[in-house]
């Protein structure tokens, strides 16, 4: 992919940043959950490695997502894999009263899943990254979510240059390496939770139209913990937000 130039001026695109407050829920408080228009949900859970509930989640996953655990070589992204699939189908579940396991999926052709069965206004996503899940729920409109562990010592500066526009870049290296790295990783996880939203991968920003339509979404920055970056994009114009906490 070509590398974003300074000649071209970029859209106005609304982030903000959130101030999260986390209600800590379990299994037994999900009857109580509703999720209204202009409502987004965000949920967060941490990786289990109690095999008793890897087990239970395992038990509602589809024939198809059961084969999919098989191609994960070490256990930790496996449990990671099971645990997320098995909290969206509880979620999802809560949300639409019904059987987390009859759940039906289908998927875009970057993968991005929605609902097949039973069919619904309900729109998600999740991301996972180094033991931490977050969940995104709206209704009616697009969404995605991205969790990134910052603290991963990846050459950011090079994959940078070629996603990142020349100011955004030289912005971020005026900061010591350390904060550099941070920076990146909070425009990095705007930019996946914007094309997550979209449906589309990373060659859907050589859309020509890509700085029109993302001037239609709003994108938040979550606090999550020192380690992570974490953003959310969603297309409406205004919307109230809720932070919930749960362990499988």
């Amino acid at each position: 992919m070509k590398p974003k130039t300074a000649g071209k001026q970029q859209p106005e695109v609304s982030i903000g940043n959130c101030t999260n407050q986390w209600t800590k829920k379990t299994r037994q408080d999900l009857h109580q959950i509703v999720l209204r228009q202009a409502e987004v949900h965000i949920w967060r859970s941490a990786l289990t490695f109690q095999e008793k509930q890897i087990q239970r989640l395992y038990s509602l996953l589809s024939e198809d997502e059961k084969n999919r655990t098989s191609s994960y070589r070490f256990e930790k992204d496996r449990h990671q894999f099971i645990q997320g699939r098995g909290m969206m189908r509880i979620l999802l579940g809560a949300y639409l009263g019904t059987d987390p396991s009859g759940l039906s999926f289908q998927y875009g052709p970057f993968g991005k899943p929605s609902l097949a069965i039973p069919s619904s206004d309900l729109q998600f996503n999740l991301s996972h990254s180094c033991g931490v899940t977050l969940f995104a729920f709206t209704r009616g409109s697009e969404i995605g979510i991205d969790i990134e562990y910052a603290s991963r010592k990846y050459d950011w500066a090079t994959i940078g240059k070629n996603f990142l526009t020349a100011e955004e870049m030289h912005e971020l290296t005026q900061h010591p390496e350390r904060e550099g790295r941070k920076l990146f990783y909070a425009k990095w996880t705007q930019m996946e939770a914007l094309l997550k939203a979209m449906g589309v991968g990373l060659p859907g920003m050589n859309n020509p139209n890509y700085d029109l339509i993302k001037q239609e979404y709003q994108i938040f920055n979550l606090t999550i913990g020192n380690d992570f970056q974490s953003a959310f994009a969603v297309l409406r114009s205004k919307i109230s937000l809720r932070f919930f906490d749960i362990h499988p």
